[in-house]
């Protein structure tokens, strides 16, 4: 999954859009951007039950807006182990945060899972230094958020 081939039709607005956060702004210095289908978003954050009557009353809402305000970057927060930064791949990564499965299910459900624009932060590093085997070893997989392995490639290219 290249970068280019991710929705183009989806308004992504960093700093304006609804769900962007200030780390999306900036996620050039704070984190990766890249691209990742929604459902693999979904399987790496907590489960949310879709068809609950509030939780679908807002994803119907994102819906109803995905093309007018844009979207913030759905983001995840993973953890790495300290021993990833000596080149120690033995340990797993782990999600521990994330922000915008509502989007998520939108988007997805307006436009098949296609890949959309998804930051990934890892505590304590800046984008500097997240060196290319570590962006390989999170890409290979990664804890789920409710501590389940999923195996990968879990995003495209990042920038």
């Amino acid at each position: 999954m290249r970068a280019t081939e991710f929705i183009t039709e989806l308004k992504i607005d960093n700093r304006n859009g609804l769900g962007a956060v200030p780390h999306n702004a900036s996620v050039d210095y704070h984190g990766l951007r890249t691209v990742m289908r929604p459902s693999t978003f979904l399987k790496l954050s907590l489960p949310l039950d879709k068809n609950a009557p509030d939780e679908r009353a807002t994803i119907n809402h994102l819906k109803k807006q995905i093309n007018d305000q844009g979207f913030g970057a759905p983001f995840l927060t993973i953890t790495v182990p300290e021993e990833w930064e000596s080149g120690d791949f033995s340990m797993e990564a782990k999600v521990s945060d994330h922000d915008g499965r509502h989007r998520m299910y939108a988007i997805q459900e307006e436009n098949n899972d296609a890949p959309v624009e998804t930051h990934i932060f890892l505590p304590h590093f800046r984008r500097r230094d997240i060196t290319e085997p570590i962006i390989r070893q999170l890409r290979n997989g990664v804890l789920s958020q409710n501590g389940h392995f999923i195996g990968g490639p879990l995003f495209g290219d990042v920038e």
